[in-house]
């Protein structure tokens, strides 16, 4: 894992998530997070532990969706079982910023999405 990560690297992996139609998240701080980071709030869908067939409807027809369920145990769980539904309706997950922050951020839950990107230069 690369910790060495400029906010102008950070800015265009944001910049990239903002190319999804909508982006699930789990909860009401994720979206506070991410919403200070500029990703427009009306792209951002908390799950907030709603069945999963509202979850459908919301992103139904659109195409192309970021999942951005934690990085911790729970958030893996709820990423295995909402990514293969979306898949079977059609929906593209779109994982690049996931990926990204696995690989180059030691951010494992959403929400402390803000503070990390204080500490960047």
């Amino acid at each position: 894992m690369d910790h060495q990560l400029s906010r102008n690297e950070f800015d265009d992996a944001i910049a990239t998530l903002n190319t999804c139609d909508r982006i699930i998240v789990e909860g009401k701080k994720d979206v506070r997070s991410l919403s200070s980071l500029g990703v427009p709030h009306s792209k951002l869908l908390p799950l907030n532990g709603a069945p999963l067939y509202t979850i459908l409807d919301a992103v139904l027809p659109r195409s192309n969706v970021a999942l951005l369920t934690d990085l911790d145990g729970e958030g893996k769980k709820l990423h295995a079982k909402l990514k293969p539904e979306l898949v079977k309706k059609g929906v593209f997950v779109d994982e690049k910023f996931r990926e990204f922050l696995f690989r180059r951020t030691p951010v494992r839950v959403i929400e402390g999405l803000e503070g990390f990107v204080e500490k960047l230069e």
